[in-house]
């Protein structure tokens, strides 16, 4: 075997970023609002007359999950978005940060969208126009769900018949989700990408998990929405776990359910909160420990949820057999020698 091909193989795969962005003004600006009325698959963008003079700015922010689920957020001048021509299949969760839209809608019912007004669900195969009331940008994130993803989760139709749209509830599981699809518009491209992938997933969950608690018909199947709440529950200690005061209290709360009912889910898999939180918490450890070789070993514990450096060490040598500092030397042996 080649001698390159040999140490090539040896070298750690490395994973691609689940955030990628977009800025309009890389592109020419004959060439900018064409190119980006291009990045809509489910409406038909276009921009007012009195604003087609004006040079148009926007950015974009996207991430997919393996279940065709895709996070947007979009930071642009305003424009005129008609859906229900292209027959998506898609429903989106949607939120807004920044700015006033005014969303037509059923029998000429028109909405009016600003960052008061929670989380909302649409149906993008439904006649609707949206637009943004004034010359100011506006921002917003959304996540695009398939279908056939949302009908499975509810039951049903996500939005109502006649209507293009629904306001969902603004407690629960709610107003997490929407401080976390935020928290992803604001920070999630510059987090590493095990840690923006694991944000993704925790939306993905989050948003079936809601939405399966809308089921129209009042009840949902008892197996697969405690299977959604155990993965979310997954996915939010994954996200969270730097928290040091992260309980299982607090943990209930952020996927939308009792405390009770999520200690009987994990006892149900023969698991624990609270074993799974510090498996978690132990195990994003000894990445950083690996990754980051010279970060003091205090910092990395206190990244991680620990307030008390003995209790991480003790926990530590209990998950790997050896004390974080003898983990490190030993996993930067082991690079070397490969």
């Amino acid at each position: 075997m080649d001698r390159k091909v040999q140490q090539d193989s040896h070298r750690p795969t490395v994973r691609p970023h689940p955030f990628s962005s977009l800025d309009i003004l890389s592109i020419p600006a004959k060439e900018r609002f064409d190119y980006w009325r291009t990045q809509f698959m489910a409406v038909l963008v276009d921009r007012d007359r009195s604003e087609w003079a004006n040079d148009f700015r926007g950015k974009m922010l996207r991430a997919a999950d393996h279940n065709g689920i895709a996070f947007t957020n979009l930071h642009a001048n305003p424009m005129i978005c008609t859906f229900g021509k292209r027959g998506s299949d898609i429903i989106t969760l949607v939120t807004v940060h920044q700015g006033v839209l005014h969303y037509r809608h059923g029998n000429d019912d028109t909405a009016i969208l600003d960052a008061r007004s929670g989380l909302m669900l649409f149906d993008s195969d439904r006649p609707a126009i949206s637009s943004v009331s004034s010359a100011t940008s506006h921002d917003l994130s959304y996540l695009a769900l398939p279908r056939s993803v949302v009908t499975a989760a509810m039951g049903g139709d996500a939005v109502p018949r006649g209507q293009a749209m629904r306001f969902l509830p603004n407690h629960g599981l709610s107003p997490i989700l929407q401080a976390h699809l935020n928290t992803m518009a604001s920070h999630g491209e510059h987090l590493p990408p095990a840690e923006s992938m694991a944000a993704m997933r925790a939306a993905s969950d989050m948003a079936l998990t809601l939405l399966s608690r809308l089921n129209p018909r009042g009840v949902a199947d008892g197996e697969a929405l405690d299977d959604a709440v155990f993965t979310a529950t997954r996915r939010y200690i994954e996200a969270n776990l730097g928290h040091y005061d992260l309980t299982a209290d607090r943990i209930a709360a952020g996927v939308g359910c009792s405390r009770a009912r999520l200690y009987r889910i994990f006892a149900q898999r023969d698991q624990t909160v609270g074993d799974c939180l510090r498996e978690a918490r132990l195990r994003r450890a000894s990445q950083l420990l690996e990754t980051l070789s010279n970060e003091p070993i205090a910092m990395i514990a206190f990244d991680c949820g620990y307030t008390d450096l003995s209790a991480f060490g003790k926990a530590f040598k209990r998950q790997f057999g050896v004390p974080p500092g003898d983990w490190r030397v030993a996993r930067a042996d082991a690079r070397r020698i490969a």
